[in-house]
């Protein structure tokens, strides 16, 4: 069972929503790092919530892909640096929640 944070961001998602996905994952993961598990669903959502929003400096609940240069990452493309708010709420968060959760 898990007891920290960055665990749970590994392994990375095989599919991400946008190139700039991946290396918000790591940036993610490596701010979390030793950051111990919170006890409530309440916790939990506020931490990925607020880590989204201060390394993306927009909400998760933000409607657009945003641009942010540093996650460009290596792989290039028309969606390099983009990241995506929605991949976050709908697959990326629930797959973190599936983790912690066990």
């Amino acid at each position: 069972m898990p007891q920290t944070f960055n665990e749970l961001f590994d392994p990375a998602p095989e599919a991400v929503g946008l190139r700039g996905d991946r290396p918000l994952w790591a940036a993610m993961r490596d701010r979390l790092r030793g950051v111990p598990l919170p006890d409530t669903a309440e916790e939990f959502n506020h931490v990925i919530s607020e880590l989204f929003a201060e390394l993306t400096g927009v909400p998760l609940g933000h409607p657009e892909p945003v641009f942010l240069p540093h996650y460009r990452g290596d792989a290039g493309g028309m969606s390099s640096g983009y990241v995506s708010p929605e991949f976050w709420r709908d697959r990326g968060l629930q797959l973190l929640w599936s983790r912690w959760r066990g």
